[in-house]
């Protein structure tokens, strides 16, 4: 898999690329989702977290998670109208809410 994430415009031209190599080398970016104000939250499978980058692609925050509130092997992501954050934790077997 690769480590870069493209986001792209209507005319499928590139818009920006986030590269995940700096945050982590084994970085493996999956589940992507956009809340109401333009930040991208994308899971990254290989390293355990959340990552939320605001709309310039500049990396705002991480959400790993401590004891039973880890996140193991996320998948996607979703944004509730309520502004919480959903993440499908496949090896927690649960959904974690944010």
């Amino acid at each position: 898999m690769g480590q870069s994430v493209y986001v792209l415009n209507n005319d499928l031209t590139t818009l920006m690329v986030l590269d995940q190599k700096p945050y982590n080398p084994q970085a493996t970016p999956i589940g992507i989702a956009l809340d109401n104000i333009g930040n991208m939250l994308l899971c990254d499978k290989k390293t355990n977290v959340l990552r939320i980058f605001n709309p310039n692609g500049v990396l705002i925050h991480n959400i790993f998670g401590t004891g039973n509130k880890s996140i193991e092997d996320p998948e996607q992501v979703l944004i509730l109208r309520n502004g919480y954050c959903c993440v499908m934790d496949m090896g927690g077997k649960r959904i974690r809410i944010f």
